[in-house]
């Protein structure tokens, strides 16, 4: 009994250790990325906090694009940029290649006046 429990023990930990490599290989971390954003005075606090975060805190290179509302999303959907900073989420949802991240920073709203 215990020589079996050993065996299995045994083979369950090599299951694990077998896992490990395999997540070593799926995942490497980029030298750089490409973020695009709306060009506003309001989300440059946003674009400098994210920059921060990657170059400063995780060693990653960011190369910013300023683009406008729709041409940022259709350029996140056709891999062209990786991430993009700041676009209205129910946009964002409708492309494929596109994840909407929550939590998200801040809450905005677009007021038409006519």
């Amino acid at each position: 009994m215990l020589s079996q429990r050993l065996a299995i023990n045994s083979i369950f930990l090599l299951i694990l250790i077998s896992f490990k490599g395999l997540c070593d290989d799926l995942y490497k971390k980029p030298a750089n990325i490409i973020l695009s954003y709306i060009p506003h005075p309001q989300v440059q606090a946003y674009v400098d906090l994210i920059t921060s975060v990657y170059e400063e805190d995780l060693g990653i290179k960011v190369t910013l694009h300023s683009t406008p509302a729709h041409r940022g999303l259709i350029m996140l959907n056709s891999g062209v940029t990786d991430a993009d900073v700041i676009r209205i989420g129910t946009n964002a949802a409708t492309f494929d290649n596109s994840v909407v991240i929550e939590q998200q920073l801040e809450i905005g709203e677009l007021l038409l006046v006519c």
